[in-house]
This record gives structure tokens, sequence and C-alpha cells, in this order.
């Protein structure tokens, strides 16, 4: 996306997209016609703040409202099939169908919702997030990608070596311990698709745009990010310890999501890429996980431990580069 001018660090404040639509020119911009009385210039202040936030919290209830609606129209296009074929199509567990109707449902809407702010069509919005046409990824992108395959490498030849399984295929297993492929398709892609679409490409945005401050646009996006996994609360396939290790871990890995997203020019392919790495290798962990697991087993404790100091340690990396977007 074009961009005004350079920002002099992550930390700085960022020039707004001159595409994007609603009230931008208002927050940015104070009246030079003559005839106008003068305007405060709101950019950055506590009202752009509220109205980032209603903002906000407005478009993740439409994209809640877009989600049951993908149920309901799934729903419905089944039925309708059914009779036609006078066969029941309606199955009280998920399949591929399912999960990838209800997603590309959610994704269509996403960048048509997107697209509005800033003008552009879907497919040329996919280009610029480097989704439809390759864009190259970031250094240590490639690096922390080789640095999970390998340290997963390391904790199976571990395990062999003790003969001390604790890594399982457990969340891909239903109730007969029979393997589920649309869970797989959605905790290991679309669920990263998603949240990607969401948290970076969209609230990331919109906020930067209301307060120019790259800091408080990582951090409101990725705590929204973190807490969202709250909801697994009510989930009873998920331990307590599991989901406020999710929610913990989220906002720290979605805090240096929204660093690498702003640094590699928008390029959300970086970030994509490494969530659905992470979902990879993290899911072999099973969402049973309780308290209790790892005091039996130390070496759950110390892959937490390594996993907060690996993105403190990247998190303060990526801020000292100070690396600028260029201008496009």
């Amino acid at each position: 996306m074009t961009q005004n001018a350079m920002t002099e660090g992550w930390g700085d404040a960022q020039p707004l997209d001159v595409h994007e639509n609603g009230v931008v020119q208002w927050f940015s911009e104070a009246s030079t016609a003559a005839e106008a009385p003068p305007q405060p210039k709101l950019q950055g202040s506590a009202i752009a703040g509220v109205f980032a936030g209603v903002e906000i919290v407005w478009f993740l209830g439409e994209t809640f409202m877009v989600m049951v609606l993908a149920i309901a129209v799934r729903s419905l296009l089944l039925f309708g099939v059914s009779i036609m074929l006078s066969h029941e199509l309606l199955h009280a567990k998920s399949t591929v169908f399912d999960v990838l109707f209800d997603a590309s449902f959610l994704l269509v809407w996403l960048l048509q919702r997107y697209s509005y702010y800033f003008h552009l069509k879907p497919l040329e919005l996919c280009r610029i997030w480097g989704i439809v046409s390759w864009r190259r990824l970031e250094v240590s992108t490639s690096l922390l990608i080789l640095y999970h395959v390998v340290g997963f490498c390391g904790i199976i030849v571990w395990q062999w070596y003790e003969d001390n399984w604790f890594l399982s295929l457990d969340n891909y297993m239903d109730e007969d311990d029979e393997l589920q492929v649309p869970r797989i398709l959605e905790i290991l892609f679309l669920s990263p698709l998603k949240e990607e679409f969401i948290f970076r490409g969209i609230i990331f945005h919109i906020f930067l745009n209301r307060i120019p401050s790259n800091r408080s646009a990582s951090l409101v996006s990725s705590i929204l990010f973190g807490c969202t996994h709250l909801i697994n609360l009510k989930n009873s396939n998920f331990s307590i310890m599991y989901v406020l290790l999710q929610t913990c871990l989220g906002i720290e890995i979605g805090f240096y999501y929204s660093i690498l997203f702003f640094q590699s020019k928008f390029n959300l392919l970086n970030s994509l890429v490494l969530h659905i790495v992470n979902n990879i290798f993290s899911s072999f962990v099973s969402t049973h996980t309780a308290a209790l697991d790892f005091l039996a087993r130390p070496i759950f404790t110390l892959m937490l431990a390594h996993a907060i100091v690996l993105y403190i340690v990247l998190i303060s990396l990526a801020i000292r580069s100070k690396k600028k977007p260029k201008v496009e």
C-alpha cells in the first residue's frame, strides 16, 4: 500500500495509508478551506483512540455474525440438496466441506471488508499481502522456520532416546480414536489464515491509521489475538492450563507477528507462514495438558520457558533493527 512517507523507526508515528476509506482524512488533516473554520488534528488523540476501539469492536461483532451466517447458509444449502437428492447430508461431525465452506465464506467477506477500507480489489489486496503473488519471506522468518524444524526434530530424538513419548496426535482424534481430516485442516491451515486476516490484516491497520503508533497497534492487535483463545475455556477438550498458556503465548507471539507485519511492508505471508508452522508443532501437545503434567514432565516447563525467552529475544531484535518500510 502506498505510504505518504517513511517512518523513523518501529515505535514512531506511522503515516496513514492514502487509500484508506472512512474518517482517515478527518483524523489526519485540519481544514484549509478559507470559508471553513480550522479543525483540530484528531490523529493520535484520545478521540481517535475511542473511535478506533468502537470500530474494532464493531468489526469483531460483524465477524462473529458472518461466522454464524456461514453456518446457517451451509446448513440451508445442504438441507436443500438433501431434499433434491432424497439423501441426508447433515452430519453430527464436521466434514471437510463444512470447514472449507465456513472458512471460505468468512475469508471472502474479510477481503471485501478490507478492500472497502483501501479502495482496492480483493486480488490486488492479496497481491500486496503476498497471498496470490509470492513475496519473498524475510530472512528472520526463514531462520525461525528452520529453528522450529530443528528444535522439533531434537525433541523427537530426545523422546526416542528416553523412550518417553509425550507428543501425540490426540488433538486430531475423535472419541473413537479416528483421525479427523477436517480438524487437521482447521488447526493447521484455516485458523491461521482467518486469524492473520482479522488481527494482523485488519485490526492492526485500523488502529494504526487512528493512533499512528506501531507499538500501540501491535499491542492492541496482539492482546485481542491472545484473548480470543479464552473462548476455549468453554470447550471440555481444553484444560484451563492449556487455554491460559494459549492466551499468554498468543499475546507475546502475536506481538512479534505484528512487528514483522509492519517491518515487512505489510507482507502478511511472513506471519501467516510462521503461524502455520507454530500451529503444526504446537498441535502435538494435547489440549488436555494440565498443571500436573508440567510437574510430572519437566520437559514441558523447559519447552514453555524456551518459547517465552525466544520470542522476547525476537521482539527485542526486531525493535532494535528499526527496519523502515519503503515507499512503493
